[in-house]
């Protein structure tokens, strides 16, 4: 009597989890690949964001500014937030850094940082110079959902979507 072999149950690979912290020297090596971010200040109603150009220089982030808000609210406050992100080959990640942030006064400083040489996203005079000295740096990376919503979520959001402007128009008496 032959006996008959049974297949061999695959194992399944672990889930891989949602989301993975960045070492602090991963943040700082992503932090360098960049040029472009977000920089936000602390300001009397809350915070502003602002997107800047930058670079990296002894474990700071420096970057120019025209004069206004941001060189305002920067004097007042000083705290400060910085992030960047990124996203590929199926992952997303996210690097934040949070300190003060100071205007650069001395000219050995700003020439030694290289910050002069910074490419601008607009037009205008930028002389003012910043450095952001961390005190945290921090960073996720996930896998990005690439499947398609189904129709039934779809169906879900349209209709809360139009119960919420049904009530809203009634509220505001429309």
């Amino acid at each position: 009597m032959a006996t008959q072999t049974r297949p061999r149950a695959q194992r399944a690979a672990p889930p891989e989890p949602p989301s993975e912290e960045l070492t602090v020297a991963e943040c700082w090596r992503r932090l360098s690949w960049h040029s472009t971010g977000r920089l936000a200040l602390a300001t009397d109603d809350g915070v502003d964001i602002f997107p800047v150009t930058y670079l990296v220089h002894d474990h700071s982030i420096v970057l120019r500014s025209a004069p206004g808000r941001k060189m305002l609210q920067l004097a007042r406050h000083g705290d400060a937030a910085f992030e960047i992100d990124g996203r590929g080959r199926g992952r997303a990640w996210s690097v934040v850094a949070r300190g003060r942030a100071v205007r650069m006064n001395l000219d050995s400083d700003i020439l030694d940082s290289g910050v002069r040489e910074l490419p601008a996203l607009h037009h205008g005079e930028k002389f003012n110079y910043v450095k952001l000295t961390p005190e945290v740096v921090s960073g996720r990376e996930f896998r990005v959902f690439t499947g398609s919503v189904p129709l039934i979520a779809l169906a879900i959001v349209v209709g809360s979507a139009a119960l919420i402007l049904g009530a809203a128009s009634i509220w505001l008496g429309r």
